[in-house]
């Protein structure tokens, strides 16, 4: 038998043209639009609810909601004639004083939960203390004739006052800004140095109340006694060691140099 041999080349151009025409075809037709995707309906979008993804827990905190008996106080200012330096003198001066109701002293300025019934200014003289035979004059100007402003910051400072003297009324020692208990200290055993237990309060007006801020606090005492470091290292190096320093002592002292 015989082969045709040229039949397969020729077989080859056909499937070749046929290629070509089915390529022209398609690019002579206009490209498709691209296809929009279905945007998902709020329903779809809906994120799932809080109660799958979150759970409720019980938060504890050291804010204590208070409530105060009196919530008007008058404003006054205080001048000593002469001048006194030391608070509780000024304090002890005031209580002689039958005009002048319940009070709190701040300053150069007291505070009071009743009106004070004379008008301001005025003067009360014949003033004596029993350290010395000074006589003292006492002028009371009023500031406040309708009472502090609720929740405000003067408001605020006078509650601070009143819990500051509760906290001396049980008995603890004021050193710095907070207040400690020495009759529950805790030594330390083979050093001189004492721990103290305290708290740091402070009173805030918030829109849910009065609320008392309490936490715990320590206080690091150094059971030295100054005489022998100032005949350790002497009157200069004693007087630079205990700048800045609190010193607690047994007895009432007028003023401390350091």
């Amino acid at each position: 038998r015989r082969r045709n041999m040229s039949g397969y080349p020729q077989k080859r151009r056909l499937e070749d043209q046929q290629d070509d025409s089915r390529a022209r075809r398609r690019t002579d037709q206009p490209p498709l639009p691209p296809q929009r995707t279905q945007s998902p309906s709020p329903q779809q979008a809906r994120p799932p609810s809080s109660s799958a993804l979150f759970q409720p827990i019980t938060l504890f905190t050291n804010y204590f909601n208070i409530t105060f008996k009196d919530s008007v106080f008058y404003e006054y200012i205080i001048k000593f004639e002469p001048e006194i330096e030391r608070r509780s003198f000024r304090s002890a001066m005031l209580h002689q004083c039958s005009k002048i109701p319940v009070f709190l002293i701040a300053g150069s300025n007291i505070y009071t939960n009743r009106r004070i019934s004379e008008a301001t200014p005025f003067t009360i003289r014949g003033l004596r203390s029993k350290d010395n035979d000074v006589e003292y004059s006492l002028t009371i100007t009023e500031i406040s004739p309708e009472g502090v402003k609720n929740n405000g910051e003067t408001q605020q400072m006078i509650k601070n006052l009143i819990f500051k003297k509760f906290l001396m009324l049980v008995d603890l020692e004021k050193m710095g800004r907070n207040y400690f208990s020495p009759k529950k200290s805790t030594p330390l055993t083979g050093y001189p140095i004492e721990i103290w237990p305290g708290y740091q309060t402070s009173v805030l007006n918030r829109k849910g109340g009065v609320y008392l801020n309490i936490d715990t606090t320590f206080k690091t005492i150094h059971k030295k006694n100054i005489y022998d470091l100032i005949r350790q290292k002497g009157l200069e190096d004693a007087e630079a060691q205990l700048k800045q320093s609190i010193i607690c002592t047994t007895f009432v002292f007028f003023r401390s140099e350091f």
